[in-house]
């Protein structure tokens, strides 16, 4: 290594470290997306049609991937079908199972709940022999997707929600989600240290939630009825 002017950094690791504090641009989230997608070497992904899972499968189709898409609802009619059908269409490449589940199966725990629909989505996929799934989930917490960060776009809140997504969501899906291996990009370690740095009013204010994901997808010319659409349960 040099020394004096001109010389080499001395800072060796990490590699990244003039970024560190600096403006999180967009494209840096892309492009960190991009390279976690690819990582995966999964065609498998859980699809409602909404703005997350719809952003995962734009990134699947840049890296080369060609997208399975897998969606559970209640009905035809169900919001997630309707949704994930005009997505599927915008993305073409893409094959598509759609699972309609008998209405005793949806009960069996005495409720239709989310749980239940990941559950039985994931024993469907598995049906279909699939091993590994990529899913969105952990993006709402990170991205303040929820209606309460519009409602209150405060570091309080913020906060709550991502004290409670290991307990109340993650450790619920590891459960659901039985013998198939899943994969989150969206919490990858690569992209939390991102959305860490970013401030809460870039992410959310009184009138926008997901500011950051919606301009993603602006980007990536997703239609706006997937854009835009509102966040529904199961059944």
């Amino acid at each position: 290594m040099g020394h004096g002017f001109g010389r080499e950094d001395m800072i060796v690791h990490p590699l990244n470290w003039r970024e560190i504090g600096q403006p999180i641009s967009v494209e840096k989230i892309e492009d960190t997306l991009l390279e976690i997608v690819a990582d995966t070497h999964c065609r498998n992904i859980a699809f409602s049609g909404g703005i997350d899972s719809s952003l995962l499968v734009h990134f699947m189709l840049e890296v080369g991937i060609k997208p399975v898409l897998y969606t559970i609802g209640e009905s035809v009619e169900h919001p997630d079908v309707i949704h994930s059908m005009i997505a599927s269409k915008h993305f073409r490449k893409t094959e598509h199972h759609i699972y309609i589940p008998e209405p005793a199966k949806c009960l069996l725990g005495g409720s239709a709940d989310g749980d239940t629909a990941v559950r039985l989505l994931y024993e469907y996929a598995r049906s279909k022999g699939v091993v590994k799934m990529i899913a969105g989930d952990g993006i709402d917490e990170f991205m303040c997707g929820y209606y309460a960060h519009q409602n209150s776009p405060t570091p309080e809140v913020y906060y709550d929600f991502l004290g409670r997504l290991c307990s109340e969501h993650l450790e619920q899906l590891n459960i659901n989600s039985g013998n198939v291996d899943v994969y989150l990009p969206y919490i990858d370690s690569r992209m939390v240290i991102l959305l860490a740095q970013i401030p809460i009013e870039r992410k959310v204010d009184g009138d926008f939630r997901k500011k950051l994901m919606v301009e993603m997808a602006q980007r990536a010319g997703l239609p706006e009825s997937v854009i835009y659409r509102r966040k529904y349960g199961f059944c």
